[in-house]
Order: C-alpha cells, then sequence, then structure tokens
C-alpha cells in the first residue's frame, strides 16, 4: 500500500516537477514512515517552488536538527521565524539547536525572546534558571526559578533545582522550604529526607535532623546515610547509647569505616569502657592504618595499648 503510494505521487511529479502540493504530500507521507532523507530532499523542492512555504521551513529545520546539522537547521529556522514571528514554539526549538552547540547565551536570548511573545511560558523559564545556573549566575537562576513556579508550583524539578541553588548559596531556610515542599509533591523522594536533615544538621538543629532522618528510614530501612547522621545527631546531643545503636547498624558505610569505629571508640571513651574503646579505635587501624595518626584520639590508643 506505501509504496502503491509513493509510486502514485512520483508519476505524478514525473509528469510536472513544479506541483507543489505532490511535493509536500510525499514528503510527509516520507516523515510519517520516518524515511528522513527522503522527506528532507521533497520538502526542499516545496521551497524551491514556494520560498515562503512556512511549514516546510519547520520540518527542514527539525530533519537537519535530527542529522546533526545545527547551522543549516538554524538557518531554516531563521525563515520560519521570519515568516511567523509569533510563533512561540519556534523560538524555542531554536534555543534547543543553539544549546546543543554549547551556545549557551544565544540560546538564552532566544528563550527570553520567547518570554517577550509568550510571558506566561513556564518551562521557558525553568529553563532559562537552568542555563544560567550551569554557568554558576545564582541570582539571575533564582529569579527565573522564582517565575517559573509561580506560574506552575507543581513543578517538582524546579523545587529541588532552586532549593540546590539555595543550598550552593548557603540559604539553608530557603533550601529547606523548597525541599519539603518538593516532598509534599514526591513523599517518597528519600534522598530529600537526606538532604534536609543534613541541612538541619548543620544547622545544629539535631531535634529536626533525627525525626526528618527517621522519615528516610520509613521508605528505605538500608539508607545507610541516614543512619549515619541519625547517629551523627545523637551523638552531638549527648545520647550515646542511640549513637552506638545507629552506627553499628549501618550494614554497608558509604564513607570512611575507621571515622565510624573511631567516634564509636570516643563514645566508650566518654562512657569509661576501656576495653570497648581501645577494640573500637584497633577496627579504626585496620581500616585506615594512618587514620590515628590524623586523630586526636592517638594519644587514648596509645596509653590502651601500653596497659
Amino acid at each position: 500500500m506505501l509504496n502503491q503510494q509513493i509510486d502514485e505521487y512520483l508519476k505524478k511529479l514525473e509528469a510536472n516537477n513544479d506541483d507543489l502540493d505532490t511535493h509536500y504530500a510525499l514528503a510527509m507521507l516520507y516523515l510519517d514512515n520516518k524515511f528522513y532523507d527522503l522527506a528532507l530532499e521533497e520538502f526542499n523542492q516545496v521551497i524551491r517552488i514556494d520560498p515562503d512555504h512556512l511549514e516546510a521551513y519547520k520540518h527542514t529545520s527539525r530533519l537537519y536538527y535530527l542529522k546533526g546539522d545545527y547551522d543549516i537547521s538554524l538557518e531554516e529556522l531563521k525563515e520560519a521565524i521570519y515568516l511567523d514571528p509569533g510563533d512561540t514554539n519556534l523560538y524555542w526549538f531554536f534555543s534547543n539547536i543553539y544549546i546543543e552547540k554549547q551556545l549557551t547565551f544565544f540560546a538564552l536570548e532566544a528563550l527570553i525572546k520567547d518570554l517577550e511573545v509568550n510571558f506566561d511560558k513556564s518551562n521557558v523559564h525553568l529553563v532559562i534558571g537552568e542555563t544560567y545556573y550551569d554557568k554558576g549566575l545564582y541570582s539571575q537562576a533564582i529569579t527565573e526559578f522564582q517565575e517559573g513556579l509561580r506560574l506552575e508550583p507543581a513543578n517538582f524539578n524546579g523545587h529541588i533545582r532552586l532549593g540546590t541553588i539555595y543550598l550552593v548559596e548557603k540559604n539553608f531556610k530557603y533550601a529547606i522550604e523548597e525541599f519539603e515542599i518538593a516532598l509534599k509533591l514526591n513523599p517518597g523522594e528519600i534522598t530529600l529526607y537526606i538532604v534536609i536533615g543534613y541541612i538541619f544538621y548543620m544547622l545544629n538543629s539535631y531535634d529536626n535532623a533525627i525525626e526528618t532522618l527517621k522519615n528516610a528510614l520509613k521508605y528505605s530501612t538500608h539508607s545507610n546515610y541516614a543512619k549515619i547522621w541519625i547517629a551523627n545527631s545523637y551523638f552531638q546531643i549527648n545520647n550515646h547509647d542511640k549513637a552506638i545503636e545507629y552506627y553499628e547498624n549501618v550494614l554497608e558505610i558509604p564513607v570512611n569505616k575507621a571515622f565510624i569505629y573511631a567516634r564509636i571508640a570516643q563514645i566508650y571513651n566518654l562512657k569509661g569502657d576501656n576495653d570497648k574503646t581501645y577494640r573500637y579505635l584497633q577496627k579504626a587501624t585496620e581500616e585506615d592504618k594512618e587514620f590515628l595518626d590524623k586523630s586526636r584520639l592517638k594519644k587514648i590508643y596509645n596509653i590502651l595499648a601500653s596497659t
């Protein structure tokens, strides 16, 4: 059936190679069946016949883009924009091509032009924000993410990115706010519990850190990161028994085991249990022979080793 349709169009074109409608219909048939090179040839024939054919330029631009011919794709797209400057999707596609060419600021110009035409397009703000973020322009990125989230407040990734910028900027209060909004949108995202818990820890808000990190364990009982920071938090509030419980419960410690063993040794030293202090300091040295040389516990280890 397909070959029959193609043959019919080709016979028409043999009789009249300037038949625009037949070239366009054949181009669309090729496009629908993913014969992209053949489609491109036919769309170019359409443009030869009608240099102002908007739809043909849109298609040739995308087909050249698929081939990786970004410069030609841009030229075709510019023709389409000239013919229809009010089509916001053209500016959006324009920015994608520049991103592929790693010409970030040209992409920004295209996206900003898109906003001038359609100022309520939330995704554009978010992409501009992402581009500013990649360039380290955090204040501009924050402005764009805030505007994008104003238009689309339920955008999970937008809140994650904005929270990340605040975290990088050490604006912990706003970082927590954004991550907590993201958690409401996706309560099962355990990484967010760990990040928020860690921020609370950095703010010396240890009870909040423990509560948040325990929520992570509701979704993943084997989250070692959560257990370690719960243990660290209990250590900071002098709840040593709970700290040891969580340190020892770590199944596969994703950080330096020597630190964990030394911390447990430190707790047992505070509790006056010399045997366990020495035992865990030995485990620390087994993990990292140079660890005690860098630790304040070396003196304690040497005293206990001599007794």
